[in-house]
């Protein structure tokens, strides 16, 4: 009984927290296919006193235009698949994680190379399932991004969820559920193992000024610091990453016949040639911020002159 409890009290957080931020994710997604309904503005950058420039709707009111052409539902349009995927992300990483043996828990530490080599095994065991996680629970975040990406081109056949997979199956069979998952699981893998190198170097950094002779850190403050720390690490990581994400989406649309799929770099023939495309115009972090979204498309001294 304590086991069924404890399994579903993840899932129902997931599903919580991913009905609360859902417009939040709804909105990235249609940026990160280009999707401005909106003009850009003059603003200045940090509170106002920054630099002059062209700024694009923020998260009110992107989300404010989205909520009055299509009403509140609108703001969720999408959402069942997207629960689906997180609470089939959810069990399937908790089935991978109690069959597959942790090497950090059966593995006696004794010197510094045994220590690192628990550390690769450690993280290797992570990527692997995060792999197969994301790989199982694919096909619904595709299902999902064509469901918002309707908003752009209006295609009827993606107005539903079931016509939006039996479009899917028919056009692109099985395959079409697979869509941008190679760059996604490039980009997670990459966070699990940043993620986990940096996360060491950091633990070793402050056991070694906690061990120095310009003082001790209490075994409070240190797991406080190193909480912090990890945070800070995450964070960065996957903020580097992100361009794995936003090419995830644009190769889930592309070849779709979506009008979104307009967003998608000319050229792309592949998720590689799309990533390196979106670097070289200064795409790759487009969808990325919701709130000061510079239009790097405009400028104020061009616009003047």
């Amino acid at each position: 009984m304590a086991d069924k409890e404890s399994s579903v009290g993840p899932i129902v957080f997931q599903v919580s927290i991913g009905t609360l931020c859902y417009p939040t994710h709804l909105m990235r997604t249609l940026t990160q296919c280009g999707y401005e309904p909106l003009p850009s503005t003059i603003g200045r950058s940090w509170f106002g006193i920054g630099r002059k420039a062209y700024f694009l709707p923020g998260l009110r009111k992107y989300l404010g235009h989205l909520r009055r052409t299509e009403g509140i539902a609108g703001l969720y349009k999408g959402l069942t698949p997207h629960i689906m995927e997180g609470v089939l992300q959810q069990m399937t990483s908790s089935y991978l994680a109690s069959v597959i043996p942790s090497p950090a828990a059966s593995t006696d530490q004794q010197d510094s190379s045994s220590d690192v080599k628990q550390a690769v095994l450690s993280m290797g065991r992570d990527a692997c399932i995060r792999a197969a996680v994301i790989a199982v629970a694919h096909p619904f975040h595709v299902v999902n991004v064509r469901m918002i990406a309707y908003y752009v081109g209006r295609e009827v056949e993606y107005s539903t969820l079931t016509d939006t997979v039996t479009t899917i199956y028919r056009n692109e069979g099985i395959a079409g559920f697979f869509s941008g998952l190679m760059p996604r699981i490039a980009g997670e893998v990459l966070i699990v193992v940043a993620t986990g190198v940096l996360s060491r170097l950091l633990k070793a950094a402050v056991e070694a000024s906690s061990e120095s002779g310009n003082g001790t850190l209490s075994p409070e403050n240190r797991k406080e610091m190193q909480h912090y720390s990890n945070a800070l690490v995450d964070y960065i990581v996957r903020l580097f990453a992100y361009p794995f994400t936003l090419t995830t989406t644009l190769m889930i649309v592309d070849g779709s016949g979506m009008a979104a799929a307009a967003g998608v770099p000319r050229g792309t023939y592949g998720w590689t040639t799309c990533l390196r495309s979106l670097y070289s115009v200064g795409q790759n972090m487009r969808g990325n911020s919701l709130l000061n979204r510079v239009d790097k498309t405009k400028s104020v001294c061009s616009t003047a002159l």
